[in-house]
């Protein structure tokens, strides 16, 4: 009786340390994704460099959907200009 008594004992133990080896590789494999998706997360996003951003814009001529001639010399100082390019239309 003392036998299977004790053999009932390893067993539940050898399973509990099982669920607890598996709980902790469970948990490592979870940690290493999150860290490898926070990392290819912070360097996969390039910004533009800060250079862009605080050169002035060259000087160019293009023409407006009306016809005209915009002059980037002529509204230095004066606006921000936002170059747009829509490539949807032919």
């Amino acid at each position: 009786m003392k036998k299977s008594k004790k053999r009932i004992e390893k067993a539940v133990w050898r399973r509990r340390l099982r669920t607890l080896r598996r709980s902790g590789i469970a948990i490592v494999v979870i940690f290493l994704a999150a860290v490898a998706g926070w990392y290819f997360l912070m360097t996969g996003n390039e910004q533009a460099p800060e250079v862009f951003m605080t050169e002035a814009a060259p000087d160019f001529t293009l023409e407006t959907t009306s016809g005209e001639d915009f002059v980037m010399s002529q509204h230095r100082g004066e606006h921000n200009v936002l170059l747009y390019f829509n490539e949807g239309m032919g």
